[in-house]
């Protein structure tokens, strides 16, 4: 790799300038200095080893300028080695920000420099990390630089990046590795491998990771708008004529006062008339240029466009069984909140439907709402003693204690006791096995006649032994 850099170096000094600057002290050559440690990280501790090609564990190196250049990137080759059923992760510098590296054997460090003075190098401390090597990918989704969480979209001014990161779970999943994606109908962003995204363009676009392992994905939309834009926190807090980029809710039916909301705040917004395609959930941009502060809304913006909706609406699923004695409520997120009813059979599923929506009209967050896998006795917990056919009806509940889901209904039946297999009437019973016929003296004087056939005449009514 250090090759490789030096080369490079060269046939860049020639392209350019015609001449290369020898490193020993050629004409005009200026000589950089850096000098770097590397050690294993506290929590890493026993998992790898961590040298420079030397085999030390600090090194110093200098470089030279090219012609017409202000520093130099000094490239220090380092080896890893993990130890058994460890795997390296990645390299730390001191402030412990992730630092990157060229990945190879050995990893190369590469950093720039700008002391001239051998005897004062600039100084880079790393910390080496391993990690347990791990099984396949379960999922992934996207973060900030910094593991900041992201909305369903995020605003870029035109011109500026947003770098992206890509969390992987289990962190320490065998492979990690992850392609980028920008999906866009014209040129609006553009994404490279390692997630960075430059805004090009006015627009929206959508920026999808893919994990090589299992092709799990994760998504955001990135809307890209003009400086003059802000978002909503920014135009609460100081006001002014700009370019306002949110998610509709709460349309009225003449579709001139709603709630814009983007990742930043939400705003009420009063006689701005929209578009008549726009609908609560579309994403639309507005020009506000009034914030009345004792409304605390916009007043006198202008509609721009409309962007559709932006995100789809969550998908809640589970399943629900039922037999004679239980029934269980399965989500396929642990995390889902959800309503059971149990109903007579007689109801059609529009009357249930009905029942529901006034059930959450009504009572809100005032219901009981269940969350994981649920398994309930009809006899213990929901007091069903009488035969017959029963519903089930459950539907999943969004954090704001509105349905989320359509209804999922299961039939079931409480069947009626048996018939008694005798009946009424005087039955003579003999023991003939040596043992009690039914236990207990109640029997009278049997127990002093085992071993010997007796004739016991037992009645019966109600199907129940006297």
């Amino acid at each position: 790799m250090k090759k490789l850099f030096s080369c490079l170096a060269f046939l860049f000094a020639f392209l350019t300038t015609g001449q290369v600057m020898a490193g020993g002290g050629g004409s005009g050559a200026t000589k950089f200095y850096a000098k770097s440690t590397v050690a294993v990280a506290e929590e890493s501790s026993g998992r790898g080893t961590v040298y420079f090609a030397d085999g030390k564990s600090e090194e110093t190196q200098d470089g030279n300028t090219l012609f017409g250049g202000d520093g130099q990137y000094v490239s220090f080759n380092v080896f890893v080695t993990p130890a058994e059923g460890y795997k390296f992760d990645k390299f730390t510098e001191d402030d412990g920000k992730d630092f990157t590296f060229n990945d190879g054997d050995p990893q190369n460090l590469t950093v720039y420099a700008t002391s001239t003075d051998a005897a004062n190098p600039n100084l880079f401390n790393f910390k080496a990390h391993f990690v347990e090597k791990g099984g396949p990918v379960e999922s992934v989704s996207l973060t900030g630089a910094e593991g900041e969480e992201l909305g369903y979209y995020v605003n870029v001014i035109v011109g500026e990046t947003l770098q992206l990161k890509a969390v992987i779970t289990p962190d320490n999943a065998e492979n990690k590795n992850v392609t980028w994606e920008a999906i866009q109908d014209e040129e609006v962003i553009s994404v490279d491998q390692n997630g960075l995204v430059t805004a090009l363009a006015t627009g929206q676009a959508a920026v999808v990771v893919t994990t090589e392992d299992g092709e799990k994905q994760a998504m955001v939309n990135v809307v890209v708008v003009n400086p003059a834009d802000k978002t909503i926190a920014d135009f609460l807090a100081n006001g002014g004529t700009c370019l306002l980029t949110g998610v509709v809710s709460e349309l009225n039916e003449d579709k001139d006062a709603f709630t814009l909301t983007d990742a930043t705040g939400s705003v009420k917004v009063m006689t701005t008339r929209v578009g008549e395609d726009v609908e609560d959930g579309n994403e639309i941009v507005i020009k506000a240029s009034y914030y009345d502060k004792t409304m605390k809304a916009v007043l006198g913006g202008t509609y721009i466009e409309n962007h559709g909706v932006p995100a789809p609406p969550k998908v809640y699923t589970f399943e629900v069984q039922a037999d004679e004695e239980t029934f269980t409520v399965t989500p396929s997120d642990e995390e889902v909140k959800y309503y059971i009813e149990i109903v007579d059979a007689a109801y059609s599923d529009d009357a249930i439907e009905a029942y529901f929506d006034q059930i959450f009209d009504e009572m809100g967050s005032g219901l009981e709402y269940f969350t994981g896998t649920q398994t309930q006795s009809y006899a213990d917990d929901w007091y069903i003693d009488e035969p017959g056919e029963y519903k089930i009806a459950v539907c999943a509940v969004s954090a704001d204690y509105k349905r989320a889901s359509d209804l999922k209904v299961v039939t079931f039946t409480i069947e009626a006791p048996a018939e008694p297999a005798l009946a009424d009437g005087d039955y003579l019973i003999m023991n003939v096995s040596g043992g009690y016929l039914g236990g207990g003296n109640d029997w009278g004087t049997h127990a002093s006649l085992l071993g010997k056939p007796q004739w016991f005449t037992v009645a019966m009514t109600d199907g129940k032994y006297t």
